[in-house]
């Protein structure tokens, strides 16, 4: 063989060896990128559920609270959040701080209860008989909340404009996908007879 063919041969190699690189890093990243994507989603989602839990239990505090009652723990509200400190970086920058700014608002409440109220078992507090600043209580409940609320419309907003970007890019790559509603029936036709 001649040596320039050999060196031909030898640059020939080093591209194809070069394009399956770059090709490689290529799927790598956007793999990466998707699954990031995903577990933002995700983590978004289960927040967005959790704060509900949240805010319905608030609610449901300030009527018991109201009418002389008791008022249930915000711990088990708060389980998702603080499993997942570590991944927050997954959401947008601006989620974070409305996300925290909730979940700290919920931490002081749960403070407030117990340090003003007498606990009945690990999450529910009375009234205690020193009397406890109900009214402070129930404002505080609201304030929860109103943030809680906040945060999940944020999540809410953040979430449908992932969905549209993903469906922009789906359009972008020619994918069709079928429609999630069942087709009409076709309309029977009547047997002829003979």
């Amino acid at each position: 063989m001649e040596p320039g063919m050999v060196v031909v041969l030898s640059l020939a190699h080093i591209v194809v060896a070069l394009v399956a690189t770059v090709l490689n890093l290529t799927a790598t990243d956007r793999r990466i990128g998707t699954s990031l994507t995903r577990d933002g989603r995700r983590l978004r989602l289960a927040i967005r559920t959790e704060l509900n839990e949240l805010q319905t239990l608030c609610s449901e505090n300030m009527k018991r609270l109201e009418e002389g009652k008791f008022a249930m723990s915000l711990r088990a509200s708060i389980g998702v959040y603080r499993a997942n400190l570590g991944r927050l970086n997954m959401l947008e920058e601006s989620e974070i701080p409305v996300i925290v700014g909730a979940y700290a608002r919920a931490d002081k409440l749960e403070h407030l209860l117990a340090a003003t109220m007498t606990a009945s078992g690990s999450m529910v507090y009375k009234v205690s008989k020193d009397g406890s600043p109900i009214q402070e209580i129930i404002e505080q409940h609201y304030k929860v909340r109103f943030i809680a609320r906040q945060a999940m419309a944020l999540l809410d907003m953040t979430c449908k404009k992932d969905d549209e970007a993903a469906l922009r890019k789906r359009g972008r790559l020619g994918i069709k996908w079928r429609s999630s509603k069942p087709e009409a029936p076709a309309e029977a036709t009547p047997a002829k007879t003979v």
